[in-house]
């Protein structure tokens, strides 16, 4: 018996994609151009490299902000939220500051009470604190001045761990009786004297601070006074800065002058 053989049979119906599909043609792949997957595998590398790019700027970015940071905790550059030790420590840091406002913080600890000052260079790498006069103060007396210092007690007592000398002027004004005219020296000490008090609670004597007493003008005359102005120089650390002045007995509240100046470290 011959072999069968096989024979065309009618034509069948066209092939259908399944639904949400595309039907692939003649040089594409899974319904795409082969040149369209290349420039998407193309641009998802460069997007790829774009990103390694800028993550390695960021990088680059926070590691500069890093040493940033350390190189101002070594050598701090006086501002608030880098406070030097002292106006020492900042010339030491920067041989070329100029005269002027700083922030510090002698105990080293948060910048939150950092210090403002004035850093005296040109006069020997000085720390000084200006004063603040307590006018409303409900225990002094008419004829006194009690003053206050930034930082308070704590940061003064490091202040003046770190130094070794310091220094502050105190000049009064005021009328008094012409048969108390003591001044025929320069040294001449008014009698009675005035009082001094020290921020740490103790008197100070005037005696060996003194520097001169001497007359300045005649607006008592009227009264038969004579206006005489005196001035110290207060050194020590166990003594400053001044907190009170009580100005003597004699002295006329009419023509009372007082300034105090800032308290200096060396």
């Amino acid at each position: 018996m011959p072999p069968l053989r096989a024979t065309k049979g009618p034509p069948g119906q066209p092939a259908v994609s399944p639904p949400g599909t595309i039907a692939s043609q003649p040089g594409t792949f899974g319904g795409e151009k082969k040149e369209d997957q290349y420039y998407k595998s193309t641009d998802a590398h460069l997007a790829q490299g774009q990103q390694q790019s800028v993550g390695s700027s960021n990088l680059k970015i926070r590691v500069q902000e890093a040493e940033n940071l350390l190189g101002k905790l070594w050598k701090p550059d006086g501002s608030r939220e880098h406070p030097a030790l002292s106006c020492k420590e900042l010339k030491a840091c920067y041989p070329d500051q100029e005269d002027g406002y700083y922030y510090i913080d002698p105990n080293e600890g948060c910048n939150a009470d950092a210090v403002r000052v004035y850093c005296n260079f040109t006069g020997g790498n000085l720390t000084c604190l200006d004063p603040k006069d307590i006018k409303d103060s409900k225990d002094t007396d008419v004829n006194e001045r009690m003053y206050s210092y930034d930082g308070g007690k704590v940061q003064l007592r490091f202040l003046k761990l770190l130094s070794h000398q310091v220094v502050q002027l105190f000049t009064y004004e005021c009328c008094h009786p012409k048969d108390n005219d003591t001044i025929s020296t320069p040294t001449a000490v008014p009698t009675p004297r005035a009082q001094f008090l020290s921020y740490s609670g103790t008197e100070v004597q005037d005696s060996t601070q003194y520097l001169q007493r001497r007359l300045v003008g005649s607006p008592c005359s009227e009264f038969g006074e004579v206006l005489h102005k005196s001035e110290y120089r207060f050194r020590g650390l166990e003594t400053l800065p001044l907190a009170k002045f009580s100005p003597p007995t004699t002295c006329a509240l009419r023509q009372l002058s007082v300034e105090l100046g800032p308290v200096c470290f060396a």
